[in-house]
């Protein structure tokens, strides 16, 4: 199984992409047989949708978005890793769902996981599960997670109950995101999908 991990902040080094490859290891190690990799759209230069991505033969979006959206094919489930800027999903996250109109995404199952450095986080994940679903038919599973007081959270001298939670629920939480992942497998090889006539939402 394949998994990938998207985190979408617009800072270098930020508390989302550390958080990443944290659950990346987490996934590893509770889950058998899953290659998890970790897209940093802040690393990736990806730039901000434009009407020349329709256009077959523009060379940059040939260049810089093909080889991702292909990987992103191969997938079976996504985790998404959104920081919140004043109490909103930051703009690369949101391109980034702009981006995926060719089934990357589409009946497979997504994890959400906010991140706060104080003690909100509640708002990207209403964000997401709201809208970004539509026309991709990513399957945003239950469960979700969010990462509020990040920096104590990701120091490793820092102990405390709260800490220990998170840890305890990430835990708990990426054998469940992993069967949603197996589970819709079946819907995808099925046959009732049938994304290139339906591709858009109502």
């Amino acid at each position: 199984m394949k998994i990938k991990i998207i985190t979408g902040s617009q800072r270098p080094e930020s508390n989302s992409k550390k958080l990443g490859f944290l659950l990346k290891e987490k996934l590893e190690k509770t889950v058998a047989d899953t290659q998890v990799d970790v897209l940093c759209l802040f690393d990736s230069g990806l730039p901000y949708w434009n009407q020349d991505k329709w256009n077959p033969e523009s060379e940059q979006w040939n260049e810089l978005w093909k080889p991702i959206s292909d990987d992103l094919k191969d997938c079976d489930g996504f985790i998404f890793v959104a920081p919140e800027y004043n109490g909103m999903v930051p703009p690369i996250m949101t391109n980034f769902f702009l981006l995926c109109e060719a089934g990357e995404l589409a009946h497979k199952a997504g994890l959400l996981v906010s991140v706060s450095a104080g003690n909100n986080g509640v708002y990207p994940i209403s964000e997401l599960r709201a809208y970004s679903f539509k026309n991709n038919k990513v399957c945003f599973i239950p469960e979700h997670l969010i990462i509020r007081n990040v920096n104590k959270i990701l120091d490793v001298e820092h102990s405390s109950d709260e800490k220990d939670y998170i840890f305890e629920r990430i835990e708990y939480t990426m054998p469940v995101f992993a069967q949603y992942a197996k589970a819709l497998k079946h819907v995808r090889s099925s046959g009732a999908t049938k994304t290139d006539k339906f591709g858009f939402g109502m």
